[in-house]
């Protein structure tokens, strides 16, 4: 029993005896944790509200009755239904051309078209890929299904609609692409960098060759670069290969991308590699700073583990929303801008000028990075532990 305590204890003390053991492996997932459920709340809570803000419901060559049942019993109010009658003479005034702006914007929600020739006829057109719009046709049915109660029709179908005509189909496509695809690409490069970099340097530390690498004629400036253009190559090619698979699928119309029929141009995947090339180099540099801390494998996953946690989390983030933010500030937080840049470019809402800045500051970030390092090569209490 004594024995069995001893080992106990030492176990124990790997942790306890640490301050930093004790923040990576008793605190810091907690908070981890508590931070991107948080997040994922927020943004849940947005979109909601969102979904649920009425800008306008059009209707097009309603009946009287229709219209007077609307009017008369709040719907109209309720649902901000404005009416688009026939004109005196009954000929057609509605064009859904001269709407189509305003349906893309999100300003008219949804129009409701009447048949001419059938007043029990409707056509809903509406604009799918806005957050708006995710529970238009809820509020479509809740339109017929307050009309029929006010009319004392039991009848579930008092109207033949079949569903909604969606006027951005192209839009809707690449926003199913543009939720995915980001951050799947950010999972692959910093799990990549993950398992290539805590070796990198934390190995040569457990293995005993840093020492004896650093004692030959190769200067430390030149062994940092080494590790990270290394790693960065590795890194980016691993993107690569999940990359094509994931357009293998795309292609190929694999389940997740089933019905999605939009192709992207060569300037579009160019930019996507320089965005990758961007992220994997900071990524690597981020892994490589805990491993050069770290004096094992091991601790160097622990340390660098949060590092993967938070692009997660920022990978998630990015999967709300349906259009993509312009603000400039937003292109200068850390991998939150490559999750911007990617899906501005898979919803063919690319700004060149957030473009650049995004890949600029991501490159000055791990430039700052490279230098910590290279700070920390020079300090033998940090690269050898004593």
């Amino acid at each position: 029993m004594k024995n069995i305590l001893n080992i106990v204890k030492k176990e124990m003390d790997k942790i306890f005896k640490y301050p930093r053991m004790i923040f990576t492996t008793l605190i810091m997932p907690g908070l981890l944790i508590f931070l991107m459920y948080t997040f994922m709340g927020t943004s849940a809570s947005s979109m909601s509200k969102e979904a649920n803000k009425i800008s306008k419901i059009l209707v097009v060559h309603p009946s009287e009755e229709f219209t007077s049942v609307m009017i008369n019993n709040d719907i109209e109010s309720a649902f901000n239904v404005d009416f688009l009658p026939l004109a005196d003479d009954h000929s057609v005034v509605f064009k859904l051309d001269d709407y189509m702006d305003d349906l893309e914007s999100g300003d008219i929600n949804a129009v409701i078209l009447f048949s001419l020739t059938d007043d029990k006829e409707v056509t809903v057109y509406s604009d799918l890929s806005l957050d708006s719009n995710s529970l238009i046709s809820d509020k479509i049915e809740s339109i017929f299904m307050y009309y029929s109660l006010k009319k004392q029709n039991a009848q579930p179908n008092l109207f033949n609609y079949t569903g909604i005509n969606n006027v951005n189909e192209k839009g809707t496509q690449a926003l199913m692409v543009a939720t995915i695809l980001p951050y799947m690409m950010i999972i692959f490069i910093f799990s990549g960098s993950l398992s290539i970099g805590s070796d990198s340097i934390a190995g040569e530390k457990e293995r005993g060759t840093l020492a004896t690498i650093l004692i030959t004629p190769i200067k430390k400036r030149e062994f940092v670069v080494g590790k990270l253009v290394s790693a960065t190559i590795l890194g980016v090619l691993g993107a690569i290969s999940s990359f094509v698979g994931i357009l293998l699928s795309f292609m190929t119309g694999g389940s997740m991308f089933k019905g999605v029929n939009i192709s992207y141009s060569f300037v579009d995947y160019l930019l996507i590699f320089i965005v990758l090339l961007s992220l994997a180099l900071f990524a690597v540099s981020l892994i490589l700073v805990a491993s050069a801390y770290a004096k094992s494998v091991k601790e160097a996953n622990m340390l660098a583990m949060p590092f993967y946690i938070i692009a997660t989390i920022i990978g998630v983030l990015g999967m709300f929303g349906t259009h993509v933010t312009t603000d400039i500030q937003y292109y200068l937080i850390p991998i939150y801008n490559i999750n911007l840049c990617l899906k501005s470019i898979f919803m063919f809402e690319i700004n060149i000028t957030n473009m650049l800045v995004t890949i600029g500051s991501t490159l000055a970030y791990s430039a700052i990075l490279i230098v910590v390092i290279l700070k920390m090569f020079k300090n033998e209490n940090i690269l050898f532990g004593k």
